[in-house]
């Protein structure tokens, strides 16, 4: 547990220079991925961003109910995805806003050590006809580095050239 505290320490440390910043924006939203959905907040400031969000597999468990496997049901409701994440933003177009950078995911068992992580490429795409109200976003993680087991590899040694698509929501506060 001691790391963690020390990440979220680290955490609010980069964060608070960059929300005291004039113009900077929260924002809260929606995050889903193939296999979890969750909630996102992020800090905008000028182009720069840093995003975190917390997912549950609401999907694959309420499929696992329905097929009534108890077994799976059981061990799949004990984890969570957690993403953490800094982006640099570019316009394309109007009402539209590219936003790349680097992200990182952390499957949780508990409140313990990640089961499993990695670390890729975020590419997204956001859509808004409101300004920097609310908007759409869809987007893709590309996974660059896995950790299993406490040991790192690449991640195409694994599973070759792999995206997981993901598609948010965000309102801003």
């Amino acid at each position: 547990m001691g790391r963690n505290v020390w990440v979220i320490v680290l955490l609010v440390c980069v964060i608070s220079p960059l929300a005291a910043q004039p113009g900077a924006m929260w924002q809260v939203g929606y995050d889903s991925t193939i296999l979890s959905q969750g909630l996102s907040t992020r800090v905008l400031a000028g182009t720069i961003s840093l995003q975190a969000s917390l997912q549950y597999p609401f999907t694959i468990v309420a499929a696992s109910a329905m097929m009534g496997d108890e077994e799976a049901l059981h061990a799949l409701s004990q984890y969570f995805l957690v993403t953490a994440g800094i982006g640099s933003s570019f316009p394309l177009g109007s009402s539209c806003t590219g936003r790349i950078g680097p992200k990182v995911y952390g499957l949780f068992s508990g409140f313990g050590q990640p089961a499993t992580g990695a670390l890729g490429l975020d590419v997204s795409f956001e859509l808004s006809n409101h300004g920097d109200k609310h908007g759409l976003s869809l987007g893709a993680f590309i996974p660059i580095v896995l950790r299993f087991d406490g040991t790192e590899t690449w991640a195409w040694d694994v599973f070759g050239f792999a995206v997981s698509p993901s598609v948010g929501y965000w309102w801003s506060m």
